[in-house]
């Protein structure tokens, strides 16, 4: 029977039945029941026909009773189908339709699940520059919408497929990426869940000598939302114990996973992690046994290979790892075929198309209005440059009048101070006490400390506002740093006024960070103490809790504290909330501005109210790599 009357005579016979609610109770999507049904049934049936024939008749359903979120639902469903047993044309074909159809019902989860879908299939085929290609263009329109779940989908994708490409230093890239972006929004954190993200960080780490792959499995444990979080990072970890030859840890996680019965999925991970229990115990035989029931790839073969090694058979050896090397080439080659081919197909298109304009005599039409285009792009362009460039200069005047008008009162005074009691004691004929004389040398150094930080605040600004300064990323004790800082801020402090410190971390506690960019921050806060503080007391804290996913330093007084609607002014440049404290307004701000190079952030806590409390939660997902990439910069 022809398939589109049998799908008439399907959907005539659904439409006849449709006020029968059943998979009620059971139907998560909210759909009409019947359709619900029909997609179950094309789910249950999506490697043959009759699983597009049902897709196909749920699509209608939903159109004929204005279900629209049951006509997105069913083209996902097509969808799924099609990635079973279509082409790769027809699956980027029903891709682009499940995301037209899901902008325009406004369900935008479909439209992510689609690009996710899409890609996958291009990895599979080994059109791995377009699958890229495709997920950056995920990313533009999740930003351009400000698609919070997209941005994040996003840059997991990006990161998988990196790694898929052999780039682990990219595939660590966007990872961190992602994470940062989760933590950042709220909504994500409530919804989503960041335990895959991790674990797949940790897997780039896994055959390298660095403790980095643990760590980021223990936060994948930590922050696990389901089971099914929990079995991928015990799994990976059961993995890193057997490549490091930890038979302890191996066993323990071995043990988690056969209680959650992931043993008996019939996985590749699965499978590989049988072999090596059967190697731990000797029993090589069996351990071949399983290998070869994998199918034929590289999993297989450097399962074969681990068994080759404990028998110390240098032959097997040697064509196991011949075949793994055949087995990578050929995947290089066929990527290398796709992509020419994909070359080949668009340079072709380009011609037939160039060849038709000539044809209908269009060219000379186009190269005219790419002309007319060019020069009104060009004179917009000038405009917008000549008047951002008037803007600018504007802004700078105007800063310069704020700068000049800030450090005529700052530098003048201790300036005339140093002056006049340099005076007194150079004049000839007066005789001052040993005592005298020690008060004015007291006052001129006193005085000439305070020139000397203004001087500072403003190169550092410089620095960091030119970009002339390094960031230099190294393991780091942080009791030690921390006491490094209370020893420099010491003689800032105010007769009367305690310098405390508390820590909550070990003392043998390091963490991944700039020695002298961390100190610049900690003394601008314990300077900003000094200045506000009369009496009462300064503790520097460090914290894990303040801040999950961060490490707080904090820096706490009993001063005059902030005035309430004052939070962020204080970070901008040349704020003072008192004239009479000397200083130019730029500690706080550089200290802001330093904070987000190193991924972090700086904060006044407004719930304190005993004097000021000033936080900088520092990143634990900094490693020794260089922080500033070109490629898609961070909101």
């Amino acid at each position: 029977m022809d398939m589109a009357i049998l799908r008439k005579i399907l959907t005539f016979t659904l439409m006849l039945g449709i006020g029968i609610h059943s998979y009620g109770q059971n139907n998560p999507y909210g759909i009409n029941d019947e359709c619900y049904r029909l997609y179950l049934n094309s789910n249950q049936h999506r490697d043959s026909r009759i699983g597009i024939i049902y897709a196909d008749s749920m699509i209608e359903l939903g159109r004929q009773i204005g279900d629209n979120k049951a006509v997105c639902v069913g083209h996902s469903a097509l969808l799924n189908c099609k990635l079973s047993s279509g082409t790769i044309q027809e699956i980027s074909e029903e891709a682009a339709t499940v995301r037209r159809i899901a902008e325009e019902t406004g369900y935008t989860q479909y439209l992510y699940f689609a690009y996710t879908q899409e890609i996958v299939a291009l990895l599979e085929h080994g059109f791995r520059n377009k699958a890229l290609a495709l997920a950056e263009e995920s990313y533009k329109t999740a930003q351009n919408t400000s698609n919070h779940y997209g941005i994040f989908s996003s840059y997991k994708t990006i990161a998988n497929i990196h790694d898929a490409r052999g780039d682990v230093e990219d595939s660590r890239k966007y990872s961190r990426m992602a994470i940062d972006y989760f933590w950042a929004h709220k909504d994500l954190a409530e919804s989503q869940s960041i335990s895959s993200t991790f674990t797949g960080l940790a897997e780039t780490y896994l055959t390298e000598k660095s403790d980095s792959c643990r760590i980021y499995l223990a936060s994948a444990i930590e922050n696990a939302k389901s089971q099914e979080d929990s079995i991928k990072a015990y799994a990976t970890l059961a993995r890193r114990c057997a490549i490091e030859k930890d038979l302890d840890g191996f066993n323990r996680y071995y043990s988690i996973l056969d209680r959650y019965k992931y043993l008996e999925r019939n996985l590749i991970p699965a499978k590989v992690l049988i072999i090596y229990s059967q190697l731990f115990s000797g029993n090589l035989d069996e351990a071949e046994r399983i290998a070869n029931t994998i199918p034929d790839g590289e999993d297989r073969y450097r399962s074969l290979l681990r068994v080759a090694m404990e028998r110390q058979d240098l032959n097997r050896c040697l064509a196991y790892t011949d075949s793994i090397q055949d087995l990578l080439l050929s995947n290089k080659h066929r990527e290398a075929e796709n992509e020419l081919a994909e070359y080949t197909a668009k340079y072709n298109n380009d011609r037939i198309r160039l060849m038709e304009q000539q044809k209908r005599s269009h060219l000379i039409a186009v190269i005219a209005f790419l002309f007319l285009f060019i020069i009104i792009g060009a004179c917009g362009a000038t405009y917008f440059f000549v008047n951002e460039r008037r803007k600018h200069e504007k802004r700078v005047a105007q800063l310069k009048d704020v700068f000049v008008q800030n450090m005529s009162h700052d530098i003048r005074t201790p300036l005339n101070s140093v002056m006049g009691f340099a005076q007194l004691l150079s004049m000839p004929g007066e005789q001052w006490s040993e005592e005298e004389r020690n008060e004015f040398g007291s006052i001129i150094m006193s005085n000439g400390k305070i020139l000397t930080m203004l001087i500072d605040d403003i190169l550092n600004m410089s620095d960091v506002e030119t970009g002339n300064y390094n960031i230099n990323i190294q393991p780091e004790n942080i009791s030690e740093v921390c006491k490094t800082v209370l020893k420099t801020v010491q003689y800032r402090v105010p007769v009367g006024v305690s310098l405390n410190y508390e820590n909550e971390l070990p003392e043998d506690y390091t963490l991944n960070t700039d020695n002298g960019r961390l100190q610049q921050i900690l003394i601008n806060f314990l300077t900003n103490a000094c200045k506000h503080t009369d009496k009462g007391s300064i503790t520097l804290s460090c914290s894990l809790t303040e801040n999950p996913g961060f490490l707080s330093f904090i820096v706490t007084d009993t001063g005059s504290g902030v005035p309430a609607g004052q939070e962020k002014a204080i970070f901008e440049r040349f704020t003072k909330l008192n004239a009479m404290k000397p200083g130019t307004g730029l500690g706080l701000s550089i200290c802001k501005t330093l904070s987000e190079k190193m991924h972090g952030r700086v904060y006044l806590d407004t719930k304190y109210t005993g004097g000021a409390r000033f936080v900088f939660a520092h990143s634990l997902l900094l490693d020794c790599t260089p922080l500033f990439l070109p490629d898609l910069k961070r909101k």
